[in-house]
């Protein structure tokens, strides 16, 4: 995967080929990420979670959480 685009079912394949998962936190994308990832069938198997924080007050609360998945 180098500069190309990668769609969701690239990072799904790539993910669950290695064994790994994802957890993702997202501000400005308002939950684009984790939308392309959890439109892919099989996607439960390499999601753990994901969290939108638009309220900057809210961001460093939400990243903690998202650091413990």
């Amino acid at each position: 995967m180098g500069s190309e685009e990668v769609t969701g079912e690239d990072l799904v394949a790539a993910l669950s080929e290695r064994g790994h998962t994802i957890a993702v936190a997202e501000s400005l994308t308002g939950g684009l990420l984790a939308s392309a990832i959890v439109d892919v069938a099989g996607a439960s198997q390499v999601f753990q979670a994901g969290i939108v924080a638009y309220q900057d007050e809210l961001k460093p609360i939400c990243w903690a959480l998202i650091g413990r998945c």
